[in-house]
């Protein structure tokens, strides 16, 4: 009995500190963006993120990623999507989407394009050459 006693008496003093304890997520940098959670200001995308998640890169920093790549003739950005265009014969081209994805173009009769690749190549879009 004594020891219970004794160990609430000893729960009630440390309760009654003046020292608060910080919540976990409680703090928020000037932008919104909350460090503990993992979470830093991306100004190429205008908002939080956490860098092992997402990359914090422009569309044209990861365009000119592919500059570098073996076999690559050129690389443009339509919208939000990456144009690769190989310098193989016949190797067509590689669209990346904003959602990931990606369809390769190979160079193919009419009849032989695939639905995907039709549609894409159809959008009316002016592209930037990046490399």
């Amino acid at each position: 009995m004594k020891k219970i006693l004794s160990f609430l008496v000893l729960l009630f003093l440390v309760g009654c500190t003046n020292e608060t304890v910080p919540l976990v997520g409680g703090d928020r940098d000037e932008h919104g963006c909350i460090p503990s959670a993992g979470y830093s200001w991306c100004e190429a995308k205008q908002k939080c993120i956490r860098i092992w998640e997402e990359p914090c890169e422009t569309l044209q920093e990861k365009a000119a990623k592919f500059c570098e790549d073996e076999n690559v003739d050129s690389v443009y950005i339509c919208g939000e999507r990456i144009h690769v265009v190989s310098s193989l014969l016949g190797g067509g081209s590689t669209y990346y989407l904003a959602d990931g994805s990606q369809v390769s173009c190979p160079v193919v009769g009419p009849d032989y394009i695939s639905e995907e690749c039709k549609q894409i190549m159809a959008e009316e879009c002016e592209e930037e050459q990046v490399c």
